[in-house]
């Protein structure tokens, strides 16, 4: 989720599509590699914060306030930079604005 061009839904379909796959390891880049759990914790991960991140952009709330206010319990400890967190987390509130303003326009 580095990227400028934030796209969650499709994250959120790949994982989908390796899920089916039946890996037996799986590398990430924010934990050793595991046998179990790494497609379903990164999904809950993206789910959570998008979660977050709509009620904010919904509720007029800006970036820095949303990203305060939002709990992240389980995912605020994992090995990634604080830098890394706060900007995917502003890239995913950039995105749902974007679309909530393009489905206005329509």
């Amino acid at each position: 989720m580095n990227s400028d061009d934030v796209d969650t839904t499709t994250w959120l379909k790949a994982l989908d599509e390796v899920e089916q796959l039946a890996p037996i390891m799986i590398g990430s880049g924010h934990r050793k590699a595991t046998a179990q759990g790494a497609i379903a914790s990164t999904r809950d991960c993206i789910l959570f914060v998008r979660n977050a991140m709509q009620n904010a952009t919904e509720s007029w709330t800006d970036y820095d306030t949303a990203y305060a206010q939002t709990d992240r319990p389980g995912y605020k400890d994992l090995p990634a930079l604080e830098e890394d967190k706060r900007g995917n987390a502003y890239r995913i509130y950039i995105d749902i604005e974007q679309s909530q303003l393009k489905a206005e326009n329509r």
